[in-house]
């Protein structure tokens, strides 16, 4: 979803490896939560899942299953995919969870493996109310490791006839067992063969009460994927539509949308939603829970040539993107951290903020300033995004040169469309139709 807390795809590379999902392999070994921003970074939070027939199989080598791209459909709002093996696994995202529904082959048992990756991690499995919950705790770049947590909550609706827990650093199984905790910690439950299993997921950085309020918030009324999945492609198809385009080919078109998606992927929302509906988050910075918001996963490595300019047209009210240092921290900088100014009604409130700028950033990138102005945090919606003053970015004339043309209003999130004019000969950045880049094909162009 757009800036959404996490993402959700599947996974062709080992545990850890930055490359998650390559179009040249042919197995995919689960289908997991993630945030990753590029294969460089790594990745935090991460927990996946790989339904399995016939025998149970934890290792995730072992686990993999052979698959072709003509049984796959990747789209911003909905994957599916059809394994050698007879098992379908379709997914819809929201912002931050996710609604999966799992087929299986009528002969063989039908397994759901949960793996917990690398570090430590925990599980509860909750046979009565159908549900697996728990937290992991993979990351890198946290200042507070130890208070860092990702506490997810999976709720199904299908009966479980066996159950227990694993370990994935030697690929012991406990059978039986619902609870436990450790290094690389996961857990199973099998299904009654020929199962249609429905699965939706939420997590939560704050608490697991935060995770299962998410879940009912983002998830609860959904009473299949369909409502889930057509929720997610009105979001996009609304969002892309703010920009218009005419000239060029079909495909050109294509690749200008396929762009336009990406681009609205980072930065990342790390925020929540109390109970009243009210704005927090856990910050990695000082591992403590603050009012307020914060967005994050944008590296800034020459963003601010064509990703932030690009952000300054369509969403006007997110400006003030600064760098953010550890306390005491040295090394490259690899959060962005945004700060909200002001309402759009232009009202204001006293929540406090969390924002530390680095003025070495500012010096190595003259033409990039702290916004002024942007001293306190305002509630919004969740489409609100950060205000203040900056300097227009330079990059701004390579997006203009591009060939797009800007009609006279732009407006951002009040439903307007921004409308851009594309002229007849498009240029594009010329990996754009790398095809183990996310996604392929027509996108919203069509299925909308």
């Amino acid at each position: 979803m757009p800036y959404g807390m996490h993402t959700w795809g599947a996974q062709t590379g080992p545990n850890g490896e930055g490359w998650k999902y390559q179009y040249s392999v042919d197995k995919i070994r689960g289908f997991q939560q993630a945030h990753q921003c590029s294969p460089w970074m790594s990745d935090y939070a991460v927990y996946s899942l790989m339904p399995e027939v016939g025998e149970l199989v934890v290792n995730e080598d072992a686990r993999a299953s052979k698959f072709s791209h003509a049984n796959e459909i990747a789209k911003p709002h909905y994957y599916r995919v059809t394994l050698d093996n007879g098992i379908t696994t379709e997914m819809a995202p929201t912002t931050r969870g996710v609604h999966l529904r799992f087929t299986y082959p009528r002969k063989g048992d039908a397994y759901l493996v949960l793996d917990g990756y690398f570090a430590m991690s925990g599980m509860k499995i909750d046979p009565a109310k159908r549900q697996i919950s728990g937290w992991v705790n993979n990351q890198r770049f946290v200042n507070h490791p130890e208070t860092f947590r990702n506490y997810f909550v999976i709720q199904f609706d299908r009966p479980f006839e066996e159950w227990g827990t694993w370990e994935n650093r030697k690929d012991e199984v406990f059978a039986g067992m619902t609870e436990g905790e450790g290094k690389g910690y996961g857990a199973y439950v099998r299904f009654k063969a020929g199962t249609k299993v429905q699965a939706r997921a939420a997590s939560s950085y704050i608490s697991p009460e935060q995770a299962l309020l998410t879940l009912d918030r983002e998830l609860g009324a959904d009473k299949n994927l369909e409502a889930t999945r057509k929720r997610g492609a009105e979001t996009w198809n609304a969002l892309l539509g703010r920009i218009a385009v005419e000239g060029g080919t079909d495909e050109e078109i294509r690749t200008f949308y396929s762009c336009l998606f990406r681009a609205n992927l980072f930065s990342r929302k790390f925020y929540e939603r109390d109970a009243e509906g009210n704005p927090y988050y856990y910050s990695p910075y000082d591992g403590k829970v603050h009012a307020g918001y914060m967005y994050t996963d944008n590296g800034f490595w020459d963003t601010f040539r064509s990703q932030f300019p690009l952000t300054n047209i369509l969403h006007p009210t997110m400006q003030g993107t600064l760098h953010e240092r550890p306390a005491g921290g040295t090394g490259a900088v690899r959060l962005a951290a945004i700060v909200v100014g002001a309402r759009r009604d232009g009202r204001h409130d006293r929540q406090p903020r969390h924002f530390a700028a680095d003025r070495r950033m500012g010096q190595r990138h003259p033409h990039v300033r702290p916004p002024k102005g942007a001293g306190s945090l305002r509630q919004g919606g969740d489409e609100q995004r950060p205000v203040g003053r900056c300097q227009r970015p330079r990059g701004m004339e390579g997006v203009l040169a591009a060939g797009i043309r800007l009609l006279p209003r732009v407006d951002g999130l009040d439903g307007t469309d921004a409308r851009i004019r594309l002229r007849r000969f498009l240029r594009l950045p010329a990996g754009a139709h790398d095809r183990q880049q996310v996604l392929r094909g027509d996108l919203l162009t069509r299925d909308v």
